[in-house]
Parts: structure tokens; C-alpha cells; sequence
């Protein structure tokens, strides 16, 4: 009958792979975070040749290059349309046709308790919304 392995036998050879794994890993990783330098990424040189460096923003908002504008849709405390709060921490958007030549932006935000919400901070608007409109309530 063959002699069982014990884990004491196993165990050296499974912690020298896993060190040698986890410390190629590592060099990997850092390898790969020094060339995210600013300027150091061969795509990043490719978009300053195409399009120029970027123009500081006079309002610290956003910089871009020269000939490109932006306009700012809302800021976290506006009053929307429908008589609720723009959300702080916006994460996704999307943007659909509407009637009219309008177009309809959904986004989505991250909220937390500590956030800005759309019913205002202490929830009074929240019962401007009928219970079967509300996903979730939180």
C-alpha cells in the first residue's frame, strides 16, 4: 500500500508556489503602476498628438483641449423637473430619444446614508412620490 502524503509533507512545496505566485504578482503589479505615469502610456502620447495638450479650466471644472467645450446638465441640490433632488455621486448615464427632438438622461448614483439624495436631507420629498413609483426605498 503506497505511503499517504501528510499535509506536513505538502505543505512546504504548496507555500514555495504560492510565494513564488504571489511574488511574480507583485512585480507584475508593480511593473504595471509605474508605467501609469502621466505621459508614460504610448495611447496617452497618441491623444496629445491627436488633439492637443489640455487648456486648464478657468472654473477648475474639467480641462480639455483647445476647441472643445462642456456644459454643466445640473449640480448635486438642484430642484429637477419632477420636484426632487439631483443626487450627489452620479456613476452611469444613459440617453434615449424623446418626443419632440428631446432627449431623456437617466443616471444612476451611488447613495449613501451620509450622501446627498433626491429627497432632501431630511426625506420630506420623499412623499411627493407614490409608493409604486419608488424601486427602492432604501
Amino acid at each position: 500500500m503506497p505511503e499517504k502524503t501528510t499535509l506536513k509533507k505538502k505543505f512546504p512545496t504548496a507555500a514555495g508556489i504560492l510565494a513564488t505566485f504571489l511574488g511574480a504578482m507583485a512585480i507584475i503589479l508593480l511593473h504595471t503602476l509605474s508605467s501609469c505615469e502621466e505621459g508614460s502610456l504610448p495611447g496617452n502620447t497618441l491623444l496629445i498628438e491627436k488633439y492637443g495638450p489640455l487648456v486648464e479650466d478657468p472654473a477648475g471644472i474639467f480641462d480639455l483641449p483647445k476647441g472643445f467645450t462642456y456644459k454643466v446638465i445640473s449640480r448635486t441640490g438642484e430642484v429637477m423637473n419632477d420636484g426632487l433632488l439631483v443626487p450627489d455621486k452620479p456613476d452611469g448615464m444613459a440617453t434615449f430619444s424623446g418626443s419632440q427632438g428631446r432627449i431623456i438622461l437617466i443616471r444612476n448614483h451611488e447613495l449613501m446614508p451620509s450622501l446627498e439624495g433626491p429627497f432632501g436631507q431630511d426625506g420630506a420629498l420623499a412623499s411627493n412620490v407614490p409608493e409604486n413609483k419608488i424601486y427602492d426605498r432604501g
